[in-house]
């Protein structure tokens, strides 16, 4: 999954794939099935106080979720798109094939070690 996800990345980001091959992957990352069939993506140990777990994407249909996200953008009137924080990549999947080829997405994802985690189990 990884090298394939790899692959996809290294046509527009050579150097992000070279960061991603270096990281070792946090431990901390927990990937639950949802009601959607896909997993989801939870950080343990983390939530307001440092205590709990911080939820990535829906614990129950994060599918569904990215869809109603990506359905708040006008493709016809938006060029582009900036996007803090990649979580388990539904959503980014989601404006992607909203926007086809019509404009460009940015992530800005700056945890290298979650973003490799998620890489090798969400496609």
């Amino acid at each position: 999954m990884l090298e394939r996800n790899l692959l996809a990345l290294a046509r527009t980001s050579a150097h992000t794939v070279e960061l991603l091959r270096k990281a070792t992957p946090r431990g901390d990352v927990e990937f639950p099935r949802t009601d959607d069939g896909v997993p989801g993506c939870v950080l343990a140990g983390r939530g307001s106080g440092g205590t709990g777990a911080r939820t990535l994407a829906s614990r129950r249909r994060p599918l569904a979720e990215a869809d109603v996200l990506a359905g708040q953008i006008d493709v016809t009137k938006t060029a582009s798109v900036a996007v803090t924080g990649f979580g388990a990549g539904y959503h980014a999947a989601a404006l992607g094939k909203r926007m086809k080829r019509s404009g460009v997405i940015i992530i800005f994802e700056p945890d290298v070690e979650l973003l490799r985690a998620v890489l090798e189990r969400i496609d």
